[in-house]
């Protein structure tokens, strides 16, 4: 998410500190959100990991197996 932000003693005991960090990391991440965002509006998945791999959930399968009785029956 960028650069890291350095934080030291003298930035601790500054006033306002709390809530200026905040809102720099509020607007970090509402900017990595939007990148997001756009990435899968326009289907750029190359910078996506795949992380979880493996076959249709058992709702997806129960609901086409559904579905075929019922074009089945018509």
């Amino acid at each position: 998410m960028g650069k890291p932000l350095l934080i030291g003693e003298t930035e601790l005991q500054t006033r306002g500190f709390l809530k200026h960090y905040t809102a720099c990391l509020q607007e970090k991440v509402t900017e990595e959100l939007d990148q997001l965002r756009t990435d899968v509006i326009n289907s750029n998945y190359a910078s996506f990991t795949q992380i979880l791999r493996g076959r249709a959930s058992t709702n997806r399968m129960f609901d086409a197996a559904l579905l075929r009785k019922q074009i089945q029956h018509q």
